[in-house]
């Protein structure tokens, strides 16, 4: 349904997305005013934990310009999990 979630949370399987600009532009139409994306996912480095290959895994940096392009800002990126970076994205206006 339009504007009926508060929060889209995408744990450790962004890299299994394809399309990924145009799929969060579709799902944008789904948050609430003040609605959230949050990304949780494997840094892109040699890690004990976790995808083994990099081609498993996405920068920061991409998901940040991808999820821009579909029209998002990132609000904050928080650093207290030892192997995963935690993104969290609002509309831009």
């Amino acid at each position: 349904e339009p504007k009926s979630v508060n929060v889209i949370f995408v744990c450790d399987t962004y890299h299994h997305m394809s399309n990924r600009v145009d799929y969060f532009r579709k799902l944008s139409k789904s948050l609430k005013p003040n609605g959230r994306v949050v990304i949780i996912d494997f840094y892109r480095k040699p890690l004990p934990i976790g995808p083994e290959g990099l081609e498993d895994k996405v920068s920061e940096e991409t998901v940040i310009k991808e999820l821009g392009q579909a029209g998002y800002h990132l609000l904050r990126s928080v650093d207290f999990l030892p192997y995963q970076y935690f993104l969290e994205f609002d509309l831009q206006d």
